[in-house]
C-alpha cells in the first residue's frame, strides 16, 4: 500500500498494473492513471478521500481480447469513450474510466406509431420505437431523435417513418457512459 500527501499522475507506454492499494489525498484529480492497458489485481486498489480517481486506458479491446483491461472490481462514477489522455474533456464527475475506443450505435426503428390524420407528416416516436446495436461492456442504450415522420401525408397502414437527428445516452447500473456514437444518425423503417 502506498500513500501520496497530494495528487498523483502516472503515465505508461505499457500497462499500469496495480497490485496494491494506492491512496492519495489531494483535491480534483487527485489520481490519474494513463496507460496502453489498465490491469487491477488488487480490491479497492485506489483511494481518494479527498478528490477522484481516473484511469485513462488506449487498449484497443479493453473489454475482451487476449489482453483486455482489469477494473477489479473499482466501483466507477462514470465511463467515456472516444478519450485520449491529455486531449479529451474528462465529462463526468467522480471516479470514472476513460477509454480512447470509439464505439459506435447503429439506429433502427420498431413497433408501430399512429396518429389521426391532421394533413402533416410529423410522427411521434417513444424511446420504444428506437433499437440501438453496437453497445459494450454492458452499457445500457437509449437512443432519441430530434424530428420523425412519415413518408407522405396519406393515411395508411405499415408506412416508412423515418427519424432525424438521432443521439445517444446510455449507463451502465447506476454509472453515466459518455462517449457513444450514432453512425448514421437517422433511421426508416416501415412501422
Amino acid at each position: 500500500a502506498s500513500t501520496i500527501g497530494g495528487a498523483l499522475t502516472a503515465t505508461a507506454g505499457g500497462t499500469i498494473t496495480l497490485s496494491g492499494n494506492l491512496t492519495a489525498s489531494g483535491a480534483g484529480d487527485a489520481i490519474t492513471l494513463s496507460g496502453a492497458r489498465f490491469d487491477n489485481s488488487a480490491a479497492a486498489a485506489l483511494s481518494t478521500p479527498n478528490g477522484r480517481w481516473l484511469v485513462w486506458s488506449s487498449n484497443p479491446s479493453p473489454f475482451s481480447g487476449a489482453t483486455p483491461d482489469v477494473r477489479g472490481g473499482l466501483a466507477y462514477g462514470f465511463k467515456q469513450y472516444n478519450a485520449i489522455y491529455g486531449t479529451t474533456t474528462v465529462l463526468g464527475s467522480g471516479n470514472g474510466f476513460l477509454y480512447s475506443l470509439a464505439p459506435a450505435i447503429t439506429p433502427g426503428l420498431t413497433g408501430t406509431t399512429s396518429k389521426v390524420y391532421d394533413g402533416n407528416t410529423t410522427a411521434t416516436l417513444t424511446a420504444g420505437n428506437f433499437t440501438a446495436t453496437g453497445a459494450i461492456d454492458g452499457d445500457t442504450v437509449v437512443l432519441n431523435a430530434t424530428g420523425a415522420t412519415y413518408d407522405n401525408k396519406n393515411v395508411g397502414t405499415g408506412k416508412t417513418v423515418t427519424a432525424t437527428g438521432i443521439t445517444a445516452s446510455a449507463s451502465n447500473g447506476t454509472a453515466a457512459v459518455y462517449g457513444y456514437t450514432v453512425l448514421p444518425d437517422s433511421a426508416s423503417g416501415a412501422i
